[in-house]
């Protein structure tokens, strides 16, 4: 192996035991790539670096289950990209969400009211606990 790679795995076991001087020179190597993968996929500054910092907390944390050390840079480029594809769903269904349009009865209320016996509001009325009636 070139001494490179050694030092590359030498780095990465480092960093899974919890060597934070480790996990700092890591972060040194691959941030900037992978700052530039979040942009791409956020278009967002700030989320951008809110999906960085989670990416590697969340791979140091994960760090002692990678089999093989020398794959370190595409284990870590996976978890980025799918932290961030679960960052972009929430995102989007929070948005559809909000976009939800629900009817409402108009201000006139009297045909919406008039649809709805006295009877069947006495029986929603007794299906409420006893202290919200």
């Amino acid at each position: 192996m070139e001494p490179v790679t050694n030092i590359l795995i030498a780095v990465v076991k480092q960093a899974g035991e919890g060597d934070e001087k480790a996990q700092s020179l890591l972060y040194g190597q691959y941030a900037k790539a992978m700052f530039n993968i979040c942009m791409r996929m956020t278009a967002n500054r700030q989320d951008a670096e809110d999906l960085l910092q989670e990416s590697f907390v969340l791979a140091f944390r994960n760090l002692p289950q990678l089999k093989q050390e020398i794959n370190f840079g595409g284990w870590l480029k996976r978890i980025v990209i799918n932290e961030c594809i679960r960052y972009i769903q929430k995102r989007v269904r929070w948005h559809d969400l909000e976009e939800q349009h629900y009817e409402m009865p108009g201000e006139d209320m009297s045909d919406w009211i008039s649809g709805i016996s006295l009877e069947q509001v006495n029986e929603e009325i007794k299906k409420l606990p006893q202290a919200c009636r």
